[in-house]
C-alpha cells in the first residue's frame, strides 16, 4: 500500500515509507490508503516518494494535514471530499484486490471487522478455485469467516494455508497451547461463537451492521 498503491517502485523508498509509519505509530496499509486518498484529492502526485514522506512525518508532529491523515482512510476522503476511498466498515483494504480475488470480495463486506487481511485470503483456495469467477466464492469466504477466529484465538495469525490443507494441525496446535482435547469440528463452533461476541460488540458499539447480501461478480 506504501508502493504501487501511490505510484512508488522504489523498493528503497518503500522500505523507508515503511520504517517511518512505524516510528510515527501507523498502520503501515491504512497509512498507505490514506495518503493514495490525499494524492487522488491533489494533496501530492501519485509516485511522489519525497512528498509521501513528509506527510507522514507530518502524522507525527500533528499538523492539520498529519492529524487528517493519521484518522485513516475514510476520514480522509471525507475531509476531502474524494468518493474513491478503499475501505470497508471503516478499515483501509489491504493489496490484496477484491476485483481480481473475488473470494475476498465477499470476506471483506459481512464479516465484523471490515476490510482485515487477517479474516480470510481466499487466496488459499488458488488450486481449486478461479478467483476471477463467482462460483464457490461465497462457501470459501464463510469457511475462512468461521476459521479464522479461532486461528486468532490461538495466537496464530493469518497462515491458513497449512490448515487448509491439514485441518488437524489446528488440532494439534491447540492441545499443544492449552492441552484441550478439541476436534476440528468443535474449533468451528469455537470460531462461531467469537463471531457472534464481534457481531453484539459491534451492535452495541454502533457500528455498521453485518452485511449478508453477497455481490461478488461487481
Amino acid at each position: 500500500m506504501l508502493g504501487p498503491n501511490l505510484g512508488i517502485g522504489d523498493v528503497d523508498t518503500i522500505g523507508e515509507l515503511n520504517n517511518l509509519s512505524n516510528e510515527v505509530g501507523v498502520d503501515s496499509i491504512e497509512c498507505g490508503a490514506a495518503l493514495g486518498v490525499a494524492m487522488e484529492a491533489g494533496v501530492a502526485e501519485f509516485g511522489d516518494g519525497k512528498a509521501a514522506k513528509d506527510m507522514i512525518r507530518q502524522i507525527g508532529e500533528g499538523t492539520y494535514l498529519g492529524r487528517i491523515l493519521g484518522n485513516g482512510a475514510k476520514f480522509t476522503g471525507q475531509a476531502f471530499g474524494i468518493r474513491r476511498v478503499p475501505t470497508t466498515k471503516g478499515q483501509a483494504m489491504p493489496a490484496y484486490d477484491p476485483r481480481a480475488l473475488k473470494g475476498n470480495g465477499c470476506c471483506m463486506p459481512h464479516q465484523p471487522m471490515g476490510a482485515d487481511h487477517t479474516a480470510g485470503n481466499a487466496f488459499e483456495t488458488l488450486r481449486t478455485t478461479n478467483p476471477l469467477v463467482i462460483e464457490n466464492q461465497v462457501f470459501n469466504s464463510a469457511s475462512f469467516k468461521f476459521g479464522r477466529p479461532a486461528r486468532h484465538d490461538g495466537r496464530m495469525y493469518l497462515y491458513q494455508a497449512a490448515f487448509v490443507k491439514d485441518p488437524n494441525l489446528l488440532v494439534r496446535l491447540f492441545k499443544a497451547k492449552y492441552g484441550w482435547d478439541i476436534t476440528y469440528p468443535e474449533i468451528r463452533k469455537l470460531g462461531a461463537r467469537i463471531l457472534e461476541m464481534e457481531r453484539e460488540f459491534n451492535t452495541r458499539a454502533g457500528a455498521s451492521s453485518i452485511i449478508i447480501a453477497y455481490r461478488v461478480h461487481a
